[in-house]
């Protein structure tokens, strides 16, 4: 399954990646939507940057679904590879359940990010 996301944000790429990857934006957002994120790695070298981010909602799904999918809720790891120079991500969601049939990416495009 694949599945596609596009957002366009009206702000320069610097100005995006400043604010949308510091640590307090990330832990104000999650707040926010109540997920409890757990950094797995986080590393920096020659410009690159490689996140990995456990997220795990506080909802969890109807208990009908939950036992068809196997899972209570949807949760998933956020790798992240950030180009910082060229101001660039490529993000990849890899959900805890059926792992093997979803994957989300997100990649950068002119004019903003775009999921693809």
């Amino acid at each position: 399954m694949l599945i596609e996301l596009r957002h366009r944000f009206p702000t320069p790429p610097e100005v995006a990646f400043t604010a949308l990857f510091s640590e307090a934006y990330e832990q104000a957002s999650a707040a926010q939507v109540r997920v409890e994120r757990t950094v797995l790695e986080d590393r920096s070298s020659e410009g690159q940057r490689v996140r990995r981010v456990h997220v795990n909602p506080e909802r969890t799904f109807p208990a009908p679904l939950a036992r068809v999918i196997g899972h209570d809720r949807f949760s998933y790891v956020i790798e992240e590879q950030h180009d910082l120079a060229a101001t660039r991500m490529d993000w990849v969601v890899v959900p805890d359940a059926a792992a093997d049939k979803v994957k989300i990416r997100l990649v950068a495009a002119h004019g903003g990010p775009r999921g693809l």
